[in-house]
């Protein structure tokens, strides 16, 4: 079996779980780069029978699909991925899974947009490399109040 992982352009995939079972039976090739072209990225994996996606990064539609015989499971980090023709997979009978995630980390980036937002931390550093020591003064946070509406369960 030919098991492709598009789109791994932090070269973090092979590291973030184990695949030792898989490599006995499989080839695992990774793709480090995005594959642009469609004609292209249908040559690539023309020959493999699971394909690895990193969330929305490669648009999988129908045609695609179609022209991927061999194709029998998709697998994408996350659990959704609006970038699959998940009807396409479908009539091909192709099993489309998707990996657990965490929630932490959208809070985490969240908070850490708030912190750059608020304390001008971009253009702070913007303003470092270019040799300019003053940097714009933020806002503090110190006893304000955040309003946080929740539209899922993260």
């Amino acid at each position: 079996m030919r098991i492709a992982i598009l789109d791994d352009w932090e070269r973090a995939a092979l590291a973030s779980a184990d695949w030792s079972e898989l490599r006995r039976d499989c080839q695992i090739v990774v793709f480090n780069e995005p594959i642009a072209d469609r004609a292209e990225l249908i040559r690539k994996l023309a020959d493999c029978q699971a394909v690895c996606l990193m969330r929305e990064r490669t648009q999988f539609p129908a045609a695609v699909i179609e022209a991927l015989p061999q194709l029998r499971l998709i697998v994408t980090t996350g659990m959704r991925n609006g970038a699959i023709d998940l009807a396409a997979a479908t009539r091909r009978g192709i099993v489309v899974s998707g990996t657990r995630g965490s929630s932490g980390s959208t809070c985490e980036l969240t908070w850490g947009l708030i912190l750059a937002a608020t304390r001008h931390i971009p253009a702070a550093d913007a303003r470092l490399r270019q040799g300019r020591w003053t940097v714009p003064m933020g806002m503090g946070l110190e006893g304000r109040t955040l309003g946080v509406v929740g539209l899922g369960r993260i």
